[in-house]
């Protein structure tokens, strides 16, 4: 059942599918369309006609009915649990009778999948291994499956759209920890992730659009004006490239705080004392805004740790082998996509 990554977020729907080639994959179907402001809300989803149509207009345009598709951050609850070694069915009962301490959910209200991420290392331990639990609102993961039902989509999984970014970006075997921080025009999505797992989160009530308010008030342009010099700096002279980040450094200003928030919590935190809990390698970067021109620079020297762009295309195929259609620039904004995507071939 090949399937197409679907990313749904506030202003946009971002599909892309990889079909198999030698030495690795290569892009079949990638796009995006734009929701109209104020039609997205994720708690009735399947009650917007407009992106009902939205779906069943890309279905009948490129023929495929099967999808992997993203579940909102904001709605997710992430947590660490030590779980005795059982089969897996009691290991799902026993993590279940867990729920209702973790989140603010009775356990009726909730849908939730779990990972192993490793062996607990204390023999005296009565717990032998440590699971890695997402959450999820069970009204919301319905309205989503009707939603995709009613544009005549067969969803093969939902995940978390924090889980299908550190899909496409963490390397398949790579036991690193990182910070990874996922722009979107509305809200932004700061995860850590360690040994490919998902372990804590936070979603920022800021995205492009405050930068793109900054742009705007600074150099009275309009709003398409600004958009068109945020993602492309070169536009202005290197005078007013420099000019440009300083119009920004308010919302950038916030945006550091959180994440170094959010950095020193996980190095500091007093589980820190556990031989496996390593501190984060590095930040990765991705969404439309990451390449604002010095950005990631000015984060790195901020935090004191390497900062980095992401490259989505990570575990699809090696950009020596395959030149995708797709710009890297405009590739950041498929991170989700190119996660979900990737359930389609492996």
């Amino acid at each position: 059942m090949p399937a197409v990554g679907i990313d749904i977020s506030s202003q946009s729907v971002r599909f892309l599918q990889f079909e198999r080639s030698h030495g690795g994959a290569k892009i079949k179907i990638v796009g995006e369309e734009k929701i109209p402001e104020g039609a997205y809300n994720s708690e009735e989803i399947h009650e917007n006609d407009r992106l009902v149509k939205i779906l069943t207009d890309i279905r009948e345009r490129y023929g495929f009915h099967f999808v992997c598709a993203s579940l909102p951050d904001e709605k997710a609850y992430l947590f660490k649990i030590s779980v005795p070694q059982l089969s897996e069915k009691e290991m799902r009962d026993h993590i279940e009778l867990k729920l209702e301490e973790n989140v603010p959910l009775a356990t009726s209200e909730v849908l939730f999948d779990y990972s192993i991420i490793s062996a607990i290392r204390d023999p005296k331990s009565e717990s032998a291994l440590e699971a890695a639990v997402s959450v999820f609102p069970k009204q919301v993961a319905e309205s989503h499956a009707r939603l995709f039902a009613m544009a005549g989509l067969m969803p093969r999984s939902f995940h978390i759209a924090a889980e299908a970014v550190a899909r496409a970006l963490v390397r398949r075997g790579d036991a690193g920890t990182y910070l990874i921080v996922n722009f979107g025009e509305k809200k932004t999505g700061i995860f850590v992730v360690s040994r490919e797992v998902v372990l804590f989160g936070s979603t920022l009530n800021f995205g492009g659009e405050a930068m793109t308010l900054g742009i705007q008030k600074h150099f009275g342009v309009d709003r398409a004006k600004a958009v068109e010099i945020k993602r492309d700096a070169s536009l202005l002279a290197d005078k007013e490239t420099m000019t440009l980040f300083f119009s920004l450094m308010n919302p950038i200003s916030a945006l550091r705080d959180e994440i170094n928030r959010l950095y020193l919590y996980w190095n500091t935190h007093e589980d820190r004392a556990e031989e496996d809990r390593a501190k984060i390698d590095r930040v990765i970067l991705c969404g439309g805004d990451s390449r604002i021109r010095g950005l990631d620079e000015y984060l790195s020297l901020s935090l004191g740790v390497p900062v980095d762009l992401a490259d989505i295309w990570t575990n699809a195929f090696s950009l020596e082998k395959y030149l995708p259609s797709l710009a890297h620039d405009d590739s950041l904004d498929y991170a989700a996509a190119a996660g979900l995507a990737l359930e389609g071939i492996y």
